[in-house]
């Protein structure tokens, strides 16, 4: 009778267990037991030493190095700001004359870039006085105001004496040394009639004597208006005498800074405005 419902209950497909033989259970547990014992072995084998060359984590150590990788980065500029400058240079030199038409449609156009860096870079420019409004026709290159040209050299007038003064008091050898060698470079512009390079080498020197000045003010509030000023040189260094005058004054500052004689190197400074917002009155059209 028990073969017989063993037999059945295969019929239905139930499952058969058969009991296991006693060499093959023993043989199952030793293999079993070696698997667990090779695994405790693993587990405290001692870890590898650790090579000359790898260091310790050091938490001081890793924040220093950090912050020296991160302040070497240095950010590039965005599409607004490299279209305002490539539209500023064009305008301050030139290649863009005042009163000439500028459009985001034309401007996106010669750039290769999309409007929308255009219209910011044209919005800023005319906040700052390098663009104008041309009635129904949008905007335009600002035509070169003599008025605002006489403000500014009126600010310089109040400023840049005493920061020849302050610079004459704070020179080191190596700063006048500095400043001859930008004497040198304005005359070799001179000998190449590069005006691009007076003005570049005019700019460089007189930021220079503001920077010597130690007044952070001096130097932001100049940066903000010399491209105002490189507008107005290109017309006045048309003038070749201009030129050589304009280098003989440097070097005679250079020369007052370099006896650290303040009211000297204040008195020259002053002269050499003057004599340029007169030549600027002269040059710019009525």
């Amino acid at each position: 009778m028990a073969r017989g419902r063993s037999r059945r209950a295969n019929a239905r497909g139930a499952p058969i267990i058969r009991p296991m033989r006693p060499d093959r259970v023993v043989a199952s547990a030793v293999a079993a037991a070696l698997q667990r014992a090779a695994k405790h072995a693993r587990s405290n084998e001692p870890a590898p030493p650790r090579t000359s060359n790898r260091r310790r984590y050091d938490r001081s150590m890793s924040t220093r190095e950090s912050s020296v990788t991160m302040a070497s980065v240095q950010p590039s500029p965005t599409i607004v700001e490299q279209v305002y400058q490539t539209i500023l240079d064009a305008i301050c030199d030139g290649r863009l004359e005042p009163g000439e038409r500028l459009t985001q449609e034309s401007v996106a156009q010669k750039l290769a870039v999309s409007r929308q860096p255009v219209g910011q870079a044209l919005l800023l420019l005319k906040q700052q006085r390098f663009v104008s409004e041309a009635g129904r026709r949008g905007l335009m290159v600002a035509p070169l105001d003599r008025e605002f040209m006489r403000s500014i050299y009126e600010l310089r007038l109040g400023i840049e004496p005493l920061a020849a003064s302050l610079a004459a008091q704070r020179a080191t050898a190596d700063d006048v040394a500095r400043g001859e060698r930008m004497v040198a470079a304005g005359k070799e512009a001179i000998r190449r009639n590069s005006i691009a390079e007076l003005i570049a080498s005019d700019m460089q020197f007189h930021m220079y004597v503001y920077e010597l000045s130690g007044n952070r003010l001096f130097v932001d509030l100049m940066r903000e208006l010399w491209n105002h000023l490189r507008r107005a040189m290109r017309e006045v260094l048309q003038h070749r005498d201009y030129r050589k005058a304009i280098w003989v004054e440097h070097e005679q500052i250079v020369r007052a800074i370099a006896r650290h004689d303040g009211d000297a190197a204040a008195a020259l400074v002053r002269a050499h405005l003057q004599q340029a917002a007169m030549n600027v009155e002269i040059t710019l059209p009525r």
